[in-house]
């Protein structure tokens, strides 16, 4: 049993090893630099790619669903942000829910009558690229 638990100890590290690797390969952002390519998923399943945004503000805000503070945080990217630009043809919003799924994030969406897309980082992949080694708050 304990040579069992050796072995799978083991391969969770090695797995873990690989995706820090992974994540260093990419690169964090640093401020100044541009977007890295992405794509997201909206929470009807659609695929959205960041390049022809690229020439565009864009506002980036991560979430995850069970942060205590994500009902405040939209709320006032909706009241104080989307309301005044989402006119404005240079702007775009992405708002991306890190380790939700796309169901989660269009059931939250209706239940807090959000106007923007939430897009769906289901892994965190996007979010690493912004915040390497680093993890939302779980609250």
């Amino acid at each position: 049993m304990k040579e069992k638990r050796k072995v799978v100890l083991l391969a969770g590290f090695v797995l873990y090893s690989f995706y820090l690797i992974a994540q260093e390969e990419m690169g964090k952002v640093e401020v100044g630099q541009g977007i890295p390519e992405f794509s997201v998923i909206d929470e009807y399943g659609n695929k959205l790619t960041i390049g022809p945004y690229l020439e565009k503000v864009i506002l980036i805000h991560f979430f995850n669903l069970w942060n205590e503070n994500t009902s405040r945080e939209l709320e006032e990217i909706k009241n104080d942000i989307w309301e005044k630009y989402k006119d404005y043809t240079n702007f775009a919003l992405m708002v991306i829910g890190v380790e939700n799924r796309d169901d989660e994030l269009s059931a939250y969406k209706k239940k807090e009558d959000i106007p923007f897309y939430l897009y769906s980082d289901p892994v965190g992949e996007i979010y690493a690229h912004f915040a390497l080694g680093e993890t939302l708050p779980h609250t």
